[in-house]
């Protein structure tokens, strides 16, 4: 008699508890068991994401034209070569540095 009322009582927060888990992949939030479930999907397929493979001779100028692409944004590309990286930090610092001083001049006046 105890045992029923009291999981009348709290049978609806058990429930949540064990459905918590199945609402996180429906509703596709950003919890450790759906990224890790989709990670592992992932690795599992056997199709082939990559849409292109880039050759020595090519990764030259497919750089270059990202360096060029990236100075007329705000953000800052992730790119892991050092020397690319740091020609690209140097430029966004000194952008950033003449958009403070003008958006500094224009609120003076």
């Amino acid at each position: 008699m105890l045992n029923r009322a009291l999981y009348l009582k709290y049978s609806n927060s058990y429930d949540h508890l064990l459905t918590k888990e199945i609402d996180d992949f429906v509703e596709n939030k950003h919890k450790k068991g759906v990224i890790s479930f989709k990670d592992n999907v992932l690795y599992e397929e056997e199709e082939e994401y990559m849409t292109e493979v880039f050759n020595e001779n090519r990764i030259g100028k497919k750089i270059e034209f990202l360096t060029e692409y990236y100075k007329f944004h705000n953000e800052i590309p992730r790119i892991f070569i050092k020397e690319v990286c740091d020609i690209m930090n140097r430029y966004h610092d000194k952008k950033r540095k003449i958009d403070y001083y003008r958006i500094k001049k224009i609120l003076r006046e």
